[in-house]
């Protein structure tokens, strides 16, 4: 049987992996960025940058996709303060090119913003919400989110919170505390900076339903609200240390490039009654710790 081809962007990153570890079952999944993911067996790697016109036009000239999934982005809100102009290249600009891309060709197109387009002031957010951003980062997916939306009606728009996994190529906030953990540090965490963390693998479910549902904006966060401090409390007792591991501060005592969202729950309601299950918070966590363990 032949399987519909499917084009995931920032494939080599910690989402785009769970991507293609999710729709490999049921997708010829074409994996497009700049590292490889050796381990997910049956995609077929491309290699592209999404900021190369060009390229990206020979790609979709050559997969011939039956739908996207655009997970591709620059996501360190501080290194996108510091280099707004390459933000702006990936986060907003190649977002619109791709849009008009499955645009043009009539295909689903799943783009992945983020929780950081509100400024944290009035949770629990709705997808009704005005958008409220105050880094450059949340200012590029805002205006990516109005642009997409513009160039390609059909597109699904899916907010993302702080996400939780594993990749070969690093774990973003999990990866970096496991490892500060398993080698004696004493990580930093914030008590005021609230989220809804998802794990990887069940956003990435989420994201393929999606691709179900053309032209919606939606909230797919977790069911607990918690702080990074908090957060970094369950790792530790997932790994048998003590909480005295974890460093409480606040915001308020760090200085940093890109300021910082207090409070962006997202009110996912939507995204349950079309099929998003967000997974137990501890269950999800604890698999994926074991991962890196394994």
């Amino acid at each position: 049987m032949t399987l519909p081809r499917l084009l995931i962007t920032g494939a080599g990153g910690l989402l785009g992996h769970a991507l293609c570890e999710a729709a490999v079952h049921r997708w010829s999944v074409f994996a497009l960025g700049r590292q490889t993911v050796p381990d997910v067996a049956q995609i077929q790697w491309v290699p592209a940058d999404i900021t190369d016109d060009r390229r990206l036009g020979d790609v979709f000239d050559t997969v011939r996709p039956q739908a996207v999934i655009h997970a591709a982005a620059m996501s360190q809100p501080n290194a996108c303060e510091q280099s707004p102009k390459a933000s702006a290249a990936v986060n907003l600009e190649a977002t619109i090119r791709i849009g008009a891309c499955c645009a043009a060709a009539g295909i689903p197109l799943v783009f992945t913003s983020s929780d950081l387009v509100f400024d944290g002031t009035h949770p629990p957010y709705e997808e009704s919400d005005p958008v409220s951003p105050i880094s450059v980062y949340g200012r590029h997916k805002a205006a990516a989110e109005m642009q997409l939306r513009a160039a390609n009606p059909g597109a699904t728009i899916c907010r993302l919170p702080l996400m939780f996994g594993y990749a070969p190529t690093g774990g973003g906030f999990l990866g970096e505390l496991v490892h500060t953990l398993s080698t004696g540090g004493r990580p930093a965490l914030f008590t005021d900076e609230i989220r809804t963390p998802v794990s990887t693998r069940t956003a990435a479910q989420g994201l393929l339903a999606m691709l179900r549902e053309p032209g919606l904006t939606v909230h797919m966060g977790g069911r607990q609200s918690i702080s990074r401090y908090q957060f970094g409390l369950y790792v530790a007792t997932a790994m048998k240390l003590p909480a005295a591991r974890i460093a409480p501060i606040r915001l308020g005592e760090l200085t940093m490039p890109a300021p910082r969202s207090p409070d962006v729950s997202l009110n996912s309601r939507r995204a349950e009654r079309l099929g998003f299950d967000a997974g137990d918070f501890i269950e999800t966590l604890q698999d994926a710790i074991a991962r890196y363990d394994g």
